[in-house]
């Protein structure tokens, strides 16, 4: 989990969308998991999004034994050329962090295939679109890459899934959120 936040506090998202992206009017930096319009809106956790702060990072590593020699690998392809953009300027913060990074980019079909191995990478960059219903996200299931499971997130999940009522729903997402930028799966 450290190690984890110590990543989370290296990465600029603007500068990553403004690698992948171009100009500012072709992407949004928003650490929400859905945009205004949509009923699962919140800013819940989001002040933990696009630090861009390597000292912060390095602080963050150093207290969770990180040494600076394991490096951290990041999986992605150039066949979503704006994922690998994206890892370009994620592994060049990490590295101003004093992590080690290595980038292992291949074909999606491979990345698909690797994806489910976590032996075989740290990070892997990918994307979605806003999901109509948020317990379809691939991160809201134990088994998908990540293998992100622990009692708050179940707690948080099994509540906002447990509940009809739609405008309940939408209060309970906000934890579900908190959730995620607590633990950063």
């Amino acid at each position: 989990l450290e190690m984890r936040k110590a990543v989370q506090a290296a990465l600029n998202a603007e500068d990553m969308l403004a690698a992948a992206f171009g100009k500012p009017e072709f992407y949004t930096v928003d650490g929400a998991l859905y945009p205004q319009g949509y009923p699962w809106r919140t800013d819940a956790g989001t002040e933990a999004y696009n630090q861009g702060n390597p000292e912060k990072a390095k602080e963050l590593a150093k207290a969770a034994g990180y040494d600076g020699k394991q490096p951290i690998r990041i999986l992605t392809s150039r066949q979503y050329e704006f994922h690998y953009k994206m890892a370009q300027v994620a592994a060049e913060y990490l590295k101003l962090a004093g992590f080690t990074v290595e980038m292992d980019v291949v074909d999606w079909a491979t990345l698909s295939e690797r994806r489910g191995k976590p032996e075989l990478w740290d990070i892997y960059i990918t994307h979605s679109p806003f999901l109509p219903e948020p317990s379809l996200m691939g991160l809201m299931s134990d088994t998908s890459p990540g293998w992100w499971s622990t009692p708050a997130k179940s707690a948080a999940v099994e509540a906002f899934n447990a509940e009809s009522d739609p405008t309940k729903r939408a209060e309970l997402f906000v934890e579900v959120q908190r959730v995620i930028y607590d633990e950063v799966p």
